[in-house]
């Protein structure tokens, strides 16, 4: 089928061709086809969306408490990896349990009266078992 328009949005006698009923046909087979295919993409998105929100990594230095919403705070510690969670129910809390060094500067008079000057250097870290304890009593601010 061919149509003329002639109008202020078209050029004038500009063709348009319209496709005949047995290709609209074919064309409506083929999108059956290609909306299966979606179907089974969009599951397999969603489906990887899920998992993924449900997958965190601990990384090397670091350890884990959980929150549960319905329990509080578990007593179990995780160690490094990759872990799973149930996202609506439960957060992970990361905590950084490397040595880190606090110096403490002083200045002190001895006998003669002179200053001295003293730095006293600490190495300190987390210990992991106590993590929720740790928490649980003092928050995140560690």
């Amino acid at each position: 089928m061919v149509h003329r328009f002639h109008n202020n949005f078209f050029q004038q006698n500009q063709i348009i061709t319209v496709p005949a009923p047995e290709a609209i046909v074919a064309a409506i087979a083929k999108n059956k086809e290609f909306s299966v295919l979606g179907r089974i993409e969009i599951g397999l998105g969603i489906g990887g969306g899920v998992i993924n929100s449900m997958l965190y990594n601990v990384d090397g230095g670091h350890r884990d408490v959980i929150f549960d919403r319905f329990q509080g705070v578990k007593l179990d510690v995780i160690e490094e990896g990759t872990h799973f969670m149930i996202s609506w129910l439960h957060r992970p809390i990361i905590f950084d349990i490397c040595t880190r060094p606090r110096s403490l500067p002083s200045i002190t008079e001895i006998k003669d009266l002179q200053t001295i000057n003293i730095t006293l250097r600490i190495l300190y870290r987390s210990r992991a078992e106590l993590l929720p304890k740790i928490f649980c009593k003092f928050g995140f601010r560690l």
